[in-house]
């Protein structure tokens, strides 16, 4: 087991955000508080010891994974899209098995779009099939699928969908604004478990920027580093936190969809160079033929978006990848929904952080084009004279 001990800024992730104060609160005319995030010292470093480390060639079962998380024993899920598969490891990171298989049969996917666990459930979805398919978490046993209905909306924008499960009986589905046949506006609507539709979009939301224009005879829709993506992630308590990365501004709303508070970040803009174009071209994958869109695109934007991802932990911080030096240098922010700016740190380069619980860590790499996911224990400790 190796230990990775850096000072970098943390928090009590728990008990921090309750003790948290913010005097930068207004409520605004339409009765919504707004609160100014004050760059506070840290309280806290942190020592990261970790737990386990998965190499994709040492793991036979692996084709390709993209999303990984931890259900609430602690056992960690890996995405398989290639594979048609989701991989179960033990908190220690053992294999223990694997759900789901190719092909359009019972238990079977014709694609694997997301996955999540609810309660004693894997819930994978394949949104080719516009199907669910449920399975029991510790037998691996299939158990039931569940068909997505879409007489209520348009089809495009449910392609690349997300399910999120509020309860036993209803989840959300959050489509993709990250295509080129999405809508400008998209929503978030909430289904029956067994797939009939519940009620009509809780609330409405900004789909990612992109390069857009024409090449040849066809149109194209290109997501960059440079243009800003638009985020909806689940509060684990319920709720909502809605992010747009061109304005500073966290929209905090509840589980029906009432905007309740504004968490706005101050930070100057930064100026997209040609420099910096010229370092995503090079840097870029030869497929994207990103330095043919730029060309081509109807706009490029002048500035870095204001961030570059964000996560909420399961004792509901946000956590915010800001854009310090782009694209040399991210910085993690970690903002309590009181406002309170807790702690700031950074991740070694090439490495992205994909899951947070109370005090554990996800990440993944890819060292010589391997890709491999890590898991830290987090342990945090006060700054002496810090409040």
């Amino acid at each position: 087991m190796m230990k990775w001990i850096c000072i970098i800024f943390a928090v009590f992730l728990v008990s921090c955000s309750k003790l948290d104060t913010n005097n930068n609160s207004i409520t605004e005319a339409s009765g919504v508080e707004r609160i100014v995030i004050d760059s506070d010292e840290p309280k806290y470093t942190t020592e990261l010891e970790q737990v386990f480390s998965i190499n994709q060639l040492e793991e036979e079962h692996i084709a390709s994974v993209w999303g990984m998380y931890e259900d609430e024993d602690q056992n960690v899920y890996l995405q398989d899209y290639r594979g048609f598969k989701v991989h179960q490891y033990s908190e220690d990171g053992d294999f223990i098995k694997s759900f789901g298989k190719e092909g359009k049969g019972p238990g079977e996917l014709s694609y694997l779009t997301n996955s999540v666990v609810n309660g004693g459930q894997l819930l994978i979805v394949d949104d080719i099939a516009m199907k669910v398919l449920v399975f029991d978490t510790d037998t691996g046993d299939f158990q039931s699928m569940v068909n997505i209905r879409l007489d209520k909306h348009e089809g495009p924008q449910f392609w690349a969908f997300e399910i999120l499960p509020e309860s036993d009986s209803t989840f959300v589905v959050k489509p993709s604004g990250s295509f080129r046949n999405s809508p400008d506006s998209l929503g978030l609507f909430r289904y029956w478990m067994n797939g009939e539709f519940n009620a009509e979009s809780i609330f409405n939301y900004k789909r990612s920027e992109a390069l857009e224009g024409k090449s040849g005879n066809s149109r194209f829709w290109s997501p960059t580093s440079f243009t800003a993506k638009s985020v909806v992630k689940m509060k684990p308590e319920g709720g909502w936190v809605y992010a747009d990365a061109s304005i500073p501004d966290f929209h905090i709303y509840d589980a029906e969809g009432k905007l309740i508070k504004v968490l706005t970040i101050v930070k100057e803009s930064i100026e997209l160079t040609g420099e910096h174009i010229s370092h995503e071209i090079e840097s870029s994958h030869a497929m994207l033929n990103l330095e043919r869109n730029i060309k081509n695109a109807e706009s490029v934007p002048d500035v870095w978006p204001i961030w570059d991802e964000f996560l909420i932990s399961r004792s509901g911080n946000i956590w915010v990848e800001m854009n310090i030096n782009p694209p040399f240098e991210r910085e993690w922010w970690i903002i309590s929904q009181e406002g309170g700016l807790l702690s700031k740190f950074s991740l070694p380069d090439n490495t992205a952080l994909r899951f947070v619980s109370e005090n554990h860590l996800i990440t993944s790499r890819f060292p010589e084009g391997i890709m491999q996911v890590d898991r830290y224990q987090m342990k945090f400790n006060p700054v002496s004279g810090s409040n």
